[in-house]
């Protein structure tokens, strides 16, 4: 790690506690010396049993232990410890490479493995890893009081409203019922309650239909469909567009979904009838959790948004923190992150060199989007698909096209740029990489246009026709990941492609593994059909190139090659 890093490290930790526990003497105490450099409270056990009653006395951030020890061993420790929290952060440090300790370590739900003798660039990443989840968490904590914060104070406001206001503002005008601000008052009563989340299936289909009105019609008659068969003992909310709540006294989860099943769904078997000789039927997804307070209905949504991806027509429980949760609060990290690198101008292209195997020489560069704040490179897995939710990948392409075409203006290379599904619908592309072509010093023969084969295979007409645009400017078109998720033939020849670029779960293992061998051989007598170039991606090794040069491809790119880099690396590529 370097200067940047460790500080980063240290700032982190100077607030934080570490439990570390090692029976082995010399270990711990040069461990523990390094530690306290790094963290100035680091709490001291000789065995499980010892590091345990620490920790049951004491406020601990990161648990580092040894698995072997006397009394009681690492991983028991580690066990007993997430019994009593199970988001504590732990890190294994064990001698041992065995699979039965990894798996073990996974199943307690450990951060990190690090193998002895402790590797102390290991031991930092391992650190600056966890410290910074620990930092992620805290700050989602702290906007979720925010937000908790700012429905209280809505909630004060409205009180000092007139009595008419407020009746007006707790009960929906359409269908008679409480609203979602009513509800909101009587959870924050933190009575422990049961709700029924209750979503419409396709509600929308009625609405589109036979309109507004009649949708409207239809809410009023589910309404009164729902009084009449919840108890008077429950309360009914309309909480959303398409969406109720049935509000219950706390009642296992199961016994709740029974009555969900078996009373609700029941009472909408047949179709409700509206006016103009229209008849809908009415199904529900629905979603149950039980606890207190307004962040009950939170998790409602969590377990409705889990059943929907399932399928429609259901019923879902909520049973506590769920990979959606953390999902959710992970896109909405790094969506911020992103808009604030892109105002800040810290997206930029890296380059990775492309070797021509019949000359030997690097003649194209692959221009590979990154975040660089500071010492920190990110890659793009962690925000392009974020990017994508929330519609910046066209802002991103642009970035990319700005700076690639400054760095390769009046240079001998061809440069590939990456452009996805959201740039070719949002129908900019052409219009924008004419304009470059006259603002910097660059040849339309120079750029290549990478789209994911995926992409290309689900492209619209409108999509085809502007990639046949760029061509027309003459500019190349490379297929990418070819072979890895959606190859159809048919398309190829709808995209006109120059370049295959075959997939690296292929080439990877190229100089060892016969099916990946006979897989990529097909694919370069498939482009060679038509007339078309091939680059073989993740060259890794000096084995992987000669059999990739012996194959005939045309191209190579990988580590072996090269690492894509902030500048133009112009070095001649010299095999071994």
């Amino acid at each position: 790690m370097g200067n940047e890093q460790l500080k980063e490290l240290k700032a982190h930790l100077q607030d934080r506690s570490i439990l570390y526990v090692e029976d082995e003497d010399i270990s711990r105490e040069s461990v523990v010396a390094l530690l306290s450099h790094f963290c100035p409270n680091v709490l001291v056990a000789t065995n499980g049993k010892e590091g345990l009653d620490i920790y049951r006395n004491n406020s601990v951030d990161i648990v580092i232990t040894d698995i072997q020890m006397p009394y009681m061993d690492g991983l028991t420790m580690a066990l007993e410890i997430k019994k009593i929290d199970p988001r504590q952060h732990i890190i294994i440090v064990s001698a041992y490479n065995e699979t039965s300790y990894f798996s073990k370590a996974i199943k307690a739900g450990v951060d990190g493995f690090i193998l002895k003798p402790v590797d102390i660039n290991q031991l930092w990443e391992t650190l600056s890893k966890t410290a910074q989840r620990i930092k992620e968490r805290l700050d989602n904590q702290l906007y979720r009081s925010y937000l908790e914060d700012m429905v209280q104070q809505y909630t004060i406001q409205l009180k000092d409203k007139s009595q008419e206001l407020a009746q007006e503002m707790v009960s929906d005008r359409l269908t008679g019922l409480p609203n979602r601000i009513k509800l909101s008052d009587v959870l924050k009563r933190d009575e422990s309650v049961t709700i029924i989340l209750l979503n419409v299936d396709n509600f929308s289909h009625i609405n589109t239909t036979y309109g507004y009105n009649t949708g409207d019609e239809a809410l009023a008659a589910i309404a009164d469909k729902l009084r009449q068969c919840v108890p008077d003992a429950y309360t009914l909310y309309r909480f959303a567009s398409d969406e109720f709540v049935c509000l219950m006294p706390e009642m296992a989860l199961e016994d709740a979904r029974d009555f969900a099943q078996n009373t609700i769904n029941s009472c909408f078997e047949q179709a409700i009838a509206l006016s103009k000789n229209i008849d809908v039927r009415i199904t529900f997804t629905m979603a149950i959790a039980h606890g207190k307070g307004w962040d009950l209905l939170r998790c409602a949504e969590i377990a409705m948004l889990e059943t929907r991806q399932l399928g429609k027509n259901r019923i879902g429980l909520y049973r506590g923190k769920s990979p959606l949760e953390t999902k959710q609060k992970n896109n909405i990290y790094w969506v911020n992150r992103l808009r604030t690198a892109l105002e800040e101008d810290k997206v930029v292209p890296f380059y990775q060199p492309i070797v021509n195997n019949l000359t030997g020489a690097i003649d194209k560069f692959e221009c590979l989007v990154r975040i660089w704040d500071q010492d920190e490179i990110i890659s793009p897995f962690q925000f392009l698909e974020r990017a994508r939710q929330v519609g910046l990948i066209p802002q991103i392409t642009q970035v990319v096209v700005e700076k690639a075409f400054s760095s390769f203006a009046g240079q001998p290379y061809q440069f590939s740029i990456n452009i996805m599904d959201e740039d070719l619908r949002e129908d900019y592309l052409v219009d924008y990489v004419q304009d470059a072509f006259r603002r910097y010093e660059v040849k339309p023969q120079q750029v290549i246009f990478e789209i994911l084969e995926g992409a290309s295979v689900y492209a619209s007409k409108g999509s085809i026709d502007q990639l046949h645009a760029l061509k027309d400017l003459g500019c190349q078109i490379a297929l990418d990941d070819f072979g890895a998720e959606h190859s159809n033939f048919s398309r190829l020849l709808d995209l006109q492609a120059d370049y295959i670029k075959i997939d690296g779960m292929f080439i990877r293992h190229l100089d060892s593994d016969p099916r990946s061998e006979s897989i990529t051989r097909a694919i370069i007598n498939l482009a060679s059909s038509l007339k078309m170039q091939t680059v073989a991606e993740f060259v890794c090794s000096e084995e992987v190139y000669h059999k990739v040069v012996e194959l005939g491809i045309s191209h190579s790119q990988g580590f072996y090659v090269g690492k894509p880099l902030p500048k133009i690396e112009t070095r001649p590529f010299l095999p071994e």
